[in-house]
């Protein structure tokens, strides 16, 4: 994937800090959790308004490991959406008349 971004301030001046253009690899290796990145991008960066920018190489090497069993390469998480709902569930009465009592809502 090729990308392109820039970053900067508006405070106290406003100005582009920094522009980037950069290609992304990512591939699953060896196991189905495994996956690896490889990102070489060139930066051209200002450190102060009015200086001359300066261009500078940047690559990065990135594992990641998926440790949800119901995740797939495929990209369906189906199994782990159902785990993430919120159970439909209401505090016991007493609970709730507690809550609002505290917040002046009686």
């Amino acid at each position: 994937m090729v990308y392109a971004g820039l970053s900067g301030q508006t405070e106290p001046t406003s100005y582009v800090s920094n522009y980037r253009l950069g290609v992304r690899y990512r591939r699953q290796t060896y196991r189905d959790y495994l996956f690896v990145e490889l990102e070489p991008s060139y930066n051209w960066r200002i450190d102060t308004p009015g200086l001359s920018r300066e261009g500078a190489w940047r690559v990065e090497l990135r594992f990641e490991f998926l440790f949800e069993e119901g995740l797939r390469r495929d990209g369906e998480a189906s199994a782990m959406v159902g785990r993430l709902k919120a159970p439909n569930v209401t505090a016991p009465a007493h609970l709730q008349f507690a809550d609002s009592f505290q917040s002046g809502h009686y």
